[in-house]
């Protein structure tokens, strides 16, 4: 394996490890396209102001939500919606028209896009501004070997200043297709609101999970708390229906009281106590693991020994609902990139995971 793929790999591992604080809402500042490349070395220019259905501070949320409660929504085809290649820039408007009229493809796209908007904003934050290497230094050796070694360690420097290039022009470029569309936190969390409202099932998990639910949301619009209530457990189990693995998260949360779970009230008794979690992820494959907690594997952490009775339990769960639900191929893990594979791979994963759940 090249040195430089081992480094630009660690550098992938660097990112991942605080991805999650930006992916979903928080209360921030938010950050134009112009205010972050500048900030970052890039260039670029804001010709508009960001929208979200023209407005999210007069609750459209609220108002959207009702319409959707009192009317049929109006069917849109998949095939009417925009390239999957579009830009998110130009395909916003339709994405979120489709949303609201309950296309679940759409929505799925909608909050694909703004995550993926997210993850760019947040590499360009983090990644630093390379810097080309020195040139070598006249050598009075007359060694052979330390010269070659010199232009050797030379070259692997220039690949790796390339590599980071790359890096940084693959984020700009996913950055710069979000010109002018809202991904604040509020906007966000309204996106995937609406996305589950659609029937579109992983949103209904992050929704289940309480992952649109800021502090500054509840506040703004307490009647949120309500239609959490109601649509927290059946969203919840569509998505178990449907053999979603992230769900997996969402019952190790309950389960334990440091994450403070919303979702715990809503389940089983029996799925929130201590010990089923764990006995549910020993059923896993390991490869499922890998797939929902990005290769960090919580019971190397937990104490707990599950009871034999939650194993049986958590069988009968497992077969139920997760034996067949294969690993997604899509997602980002950690690990430095094998020999001979391209070391940028990593970077363009954490980008996309979001979006390729789409295709």
């Amino acid at each position: 394996m090249k040195p430089s793929h081992s480094l630009i790999g660690l550098t992938s591992l660097c990112l991942a490890a605080v991805l999650a604080l930006w992916l979903w809402p928080k209360p921030a500042p938010d950050d134009t396209i112009e205010d972050v490349l500048r900030e970052t070395g890039g260039t670029g220019t804001v010709e508009t102001e960001p929208r979200v259905a023209d407005s999210i501070s007069e609750s459209v949320a609220t108002t959207t939500t009702s319409k959707m409660a009192t009317s049929l929504p109006r069917k849109v085809e998949p095939a009417s919606l925009p390239d999957f290649d579009t830009p998110f820039r130009e395909s916003f408007d339709a994405l979120l028209e489709a949303t609201l009229a309950g296309n679940s493809e759409a929505a799925c796209r909608l909050v694909g896009e703004a995550q993926r908007c997210m993850a760019a904003k947040f590499q360009l934050r983090l990644l630093p501004e390379p810097t080309p290497p020195a040139p070598i230094a006249e050598s009075s050796s007359r060694d052979p070997l330390e010269d070659s070694a010199k232009r050797s360690m030379q070259r692997l420097q220039y690949e790796y200043y390339e590599q980071q290039l790359e890096q940084r022009r693959i984020a700009a470029r996913a950055f710069e297709a979000c010109e002018g569309v809202d991904i604040s936190p509020a906007a966000r969390s309204y996106y995937m609101q609406i996305a589950a409202e659609a029937g579109e099932v992983h949103s209904r998990l992050e929704y289940a999970l309480g992952r649109h639910l800021s502090t500054r949301r509840l506040l703004e619009e307490p009647q949120l708390l309500e239609q959490y209530r109601r649509n927290a457990r059946r969203y919840f189990m569509d998505a178990l229906e449907a053999g979603d693995l992230d769900a997996v998260t969402g019952l190790w949360g309950a389960s334990n009281e440091l994450f403070e779970s919303p979702l715990s009230p809503f389940l089983p008794e029996e799925w929130t106590e201590q010990g089923f979690a764990a006995a549910l992820i020993q059923q896993m494959t390991e490869a499922q693991r890998i797939a929902v907690f990005a290769g960090m594997n919580p019971l190397e952490r937990d104490e707990i020994e599950p009871s034999e009775a939650q194993r049986e339990n958590a069988r009968a769960f497992y077969q139920q609902y997760l034996a067949d639900s294969p690993a997604e191929s899509n997602r980002w893990t950690p690990g430095i990139p094998e020999p001979g594979s391209d070391p940028l791979e990593p970077t363009r994963r954490l980008l996309n995971t979001g979006i390729e759940r789409c295709r």
